[in-house]
């Protein structure tokens, strides 16, 4: 086999090889062929008709090698900063908001904080349905049989006047000390 052309503007003949260095620009409507290759006037290129987000790949059922979504591959898109916990904001989309953050350093949640001092922080009203629980132990103000006499107990920041306490799955009369 005899080639003859000439060397020069990004060919290149050796003994063994010819080397072609094919830089090329720009963009072409050409989305999928069974190279994955186009020529331009710029040269041999892979296909330049991919948009933003796509990238080229081997379609197995048509085989030819054709733009794809990244969105379509299994991967999402989305911004976000540095401990922001992402969320779907739309289909393949993923965001992020400094209202729901997480403190790598410490390992806690923020719910509308970015300096959480606890386990989980929260800065804002929390609104509970069902029981509210502390170290395992159901509170409720249905836990109280409230009295009218001028003892006073302190029950979640609010002082009410009670007469007898029960407890609250047993129903047995409980007493209380007056500390001050």
């Amino acid at each position: 086999l005899t080639l003859d052309i000439g060397a020069g503007n990004g060919i290149t003949v050796n003994a063994n090889d010819i080397t072609i260095d094919a830089t090329t620009t720009g963009t072409t409507l050409v989305t999928s062929s069974n190279s994955g290759l186009e020529v331009t006037a710029g040269g041999l290129r892979l296909l330049g008709g991919c948009a933003d987000n796509e990238v080229l790949s081997w379609d197995l059922d048509t085989e030819v090698w054709a733009c794809a979504s990244i969105s379509g591959l299994g991967s999402a898109m989305g911004t976000g900063e540095e401990g922001q916990i992402a969320f779907w904001t739309d289909t393949n989309t993923i965001g992020g908001s400094n209202a729901f953050y997480w403190d790598t350093g410490t390992s806690r949640l923020g719910i509308g904080t970015t300096a959480p001092a606890y386990a989980i922080d929260v800065s804002g009203d929390i609104n509970v349905t069902g029981v509210y629980r502390v170290n395992g132990v159901q509170i409720s103000t249905d836990d109280v049989t409230e009295g009218t006499n001028q003892e006073n107990l302190v029950f979640l920041n609010q002082v009410r006047p009670v007469t007898d306490i029960f407890h609250p799955l047993t129903g047995t009369l409980l007493t209380a000390k007056k500390t001050h």
